[in-house]
């Protein structure tokens, strides 16, 4: 699997109701762990307490990482490739977001002579324990991976190809069901996307880039799919002098009613 960003402990902090003033509402603790684990992180959380991420056995910089599953009111840690399994032929896996109702998507590595730290996006369901990929392979990218999914199933992700012509990254978006996913275009300008949330309508949002510069526009996607320029729509909205120092460059995800954060 490919190295990504890390704690060395996965912990979860609440909020305490009715704290004094002076003192912090936060109220960190650890996750449950295992004696033979050397890093872990926690990625995402539901409304029904599940929490997941994942946890390594071994050190930078060759770290394999597994997919894992916690509850913020239980002792234990659960490893989702022992307890449900990974598809045939994988291996390693990491779990990067959770629905509510229990959909938990991810990627799983496997063999590709031509990819390496190749991936296939995966989503298990904890209340029917099982796993499948979410999708075959898109025109001819060998890897992809699921970063926000919801409670039908639909979910948004990225495809990497590792070839001559293009070694880059498009997001694209699973429908729900047998509804025909689609890549999410970029806008104007660029020539990579990737995505990183949507909501229960479709819409999805991300960031457009350009693949040699790192340029990079704040993106929406509309559900018949055109890409909105979120960079371009702010500098639009706001007083000229301001213009010019204010960059939109990346959408950490989009809530029921529309807000867009990043």
């Amino acid at each position: 699997m490919g190295t990504r960003a890390i704690v060395f402990s996965a912990f979860l902090c609440t909020v305490t109701m009715g704290a004094r003033a002076q003192d912090s509402p936060w109220v960190p603790r650890a996750l449950p762990s295992d004696a033979s684990w050397h890093v872990s992180g926690a990625n995402a959380i539901n409304n029904r307490g599940e929490i997941v991420g994942s946890y390594t056995e071994t050190p930078l910089p060759n770290m394999q990482l597994h997919a894992v599953l916690w509850h913020v009111d239980s002792p234990v840690w659960t490893d989702l490739e022992a307890a449900i399994g990974l598809p045939d032929g994988c291996w390693l896996s990491t779990a990067e977001c959770i629905s509510d109702t229990g959909l938990v998507g991810g990627a799983a590595a496997y063999e590709d002579p031509d990819a390496p730290n190749a991936e296939v996006a995966v989503v298990w369901d904890l209340d029917l324990g099982t796993v499948r990929e979410v999708h075959p392979l898109v025109d001819g990218f060998n890897t992809s991976s699921v970063w926000a999914i919801k409670d039908d199933g639909s979910a948004v992700g990225n495809l990497r190809r590792f070839d001559p012509g293009f070694s880059g990254e498009l997001g694209y978006y699973w429908g729900p069901g047998t509804t025909p996913g689609r890549v999410l275009t970029p806008v104007a300008g660029f020539d990579q996307t990737s995505s990183r949330g949507l909501d229960s309508s479709g819409r999805c949002v991300g960031v457009s880039r350009d693949g040699f510069t790192q340029n990079a526009h704040a993106t929406l996607w509309l559900p018949d799919g055109t890409a909105v320029d979120l960079h371009a729509e702010i500098v639009a909205a706001i007083p000229e002098e301001h213009a010019a120092i204010i960059s939109w460059t990346s959408c950490g995800g989009i809530l029921e009613d529309g807000t867009i954060y990043g």
